[in-house]
């Protein structure tokens, strides 16, 4: 299996585990946290939940951030130019790994077609 249909199948699954699982309001919520974290600390959500493990006193500003709340995978960062122009994120997969893995995909799939 290449790269892209790899991809496409876990995109598949993560709608059908969305479908079943958590209602839009859920995770437009979960997107809008990884999303302000990946923003806040200019890296992607995964980095983010990674460097939190190792260092408690950003883990306790996580926690205390109310946009944020819990650091979870699946953000990564729309760089232009050397510049973060903004985040694109992905919640719903069985794993925040997968999540951010998907992101990365959707991101790289459109990369081409946006001029940044």
């Amino acid at each position: 299996m290449d790269a892209r249909e790899r991809h496409l199948r876990l995109l598949t699954e993560t709608i059908e585990a969305v479908n079943s699982t958590l209602d839009l309001k859920e995770v437009l919520a979960l997107v809008a946290t990884k999303v302000a974290a990946a923003l806040k600390y200019k890296m992607s959500s995964g980095e983010v939940v990674a460097k939190a493990k190792t260092d408690a006193k950003l883990d306790a500003e996580i926690k205390a951030d109310p946009a944020i709340g819990t650091a979870r995978q699946g953000a990564v960062l729309i760089m232009g130019g050397g510049d973060i122009l903004g985040a694109f994120a992905v919640s719903g997969a069985p794993g925040g790994d997968k999540d951010e893995e998907c992101a990365r995909a959707g991101l790289d799939a459109v990369r081409d077609k946006i001029e940044f």
